[in-house]
């Protein structure tokens, strides 16, 4: 065999990758889910999607919400701790 045919099958062994982006919604929108899903569920939601996301994109406000809850969880998981009393912020409004 001819050995410009080992560079062909190079080129199809060849792998794409992609770039995931993750959209995140307005902050009345997360609240709404917050308040439909529940902490817990709220928290795995997110924490999922942004694990797997190369760019995040979306309001700043929004971004602070859900990382608020994402440090709560990293924080309880790896020191016992948690950052927030979320009981006590929801009754402050």
């Amino acid at each position: 065999m001819v050995d410009y045919f080992k560079h062909f099958s190079l080129i199809l062994n060849k792998t794409n990758m992609g770039f995931n982006k993750l959209h995140i919604p307005d902050l009345e929108y997360l609240k709404e889910s917050l308040k439909e899903k529940g902490n817990e569920e709220f928290t795995e939601f997110w924490k999922k999607r942004y694990m797997r996301a190369d760019a995040i994109m979306g309001p700043p406000e929004s971004m602070d919400f859900i990382k608020q809850f994402l440090n709560r969880e990293y924080n309880y998981r790896t020191t016992g701790q948690i950052e927030f009393d979320f009981d006590q912020i929801n009754d402050k409004k």
